[in-house]
């Protein structure tokens, strides 16, 4: 028997694109691409940052996506929902996944 949930409530990944709206607003945020998101959660799950591409880095221990080729240019990232990037996730079971590296 399949289990229903809700879709909206799944996690996924944002980075703010926006520094200068309020971070409690969706106006500030953008949605990761499937792909990015299934590495980021799967990373997330232990705790390792993660190289999305040649040109960007996620630190899961300071919240940040920083460009791999100057670590100084960062931008803020957060876990919220397909639904809104402000509702926290559903959680999901443990990942079987070894994490990307």
């Amino acid at each position: 028997r399949k289990r229903s949930f809700d879709e909206a409530t799944l996690p996924h990944w944002y980075w703010q694109h926006n520094e200068d709206a309020d971070p409690d607003t969706e106006a500030a945020w953008t949605a990761y691409g499937a792909a990015e998101n299934e590495r980021l959660e799967r990373n997330f799950a232990v705790k390792k940052a993660v190289r999305l591409n040649s040109t960007y880095c996620v630190s899961f221990e300071h919240n940040i996506q920083y460009r791999a080729d100057d670590p100084a240019k960062q931008r803020a990232v957060r876990r919220g929902t397909r639904g809104s990037v402000l509702r926290e996730p559903a959680e999901r079971g443990p990942v079987s996944r070894e994490p990307s590296k």
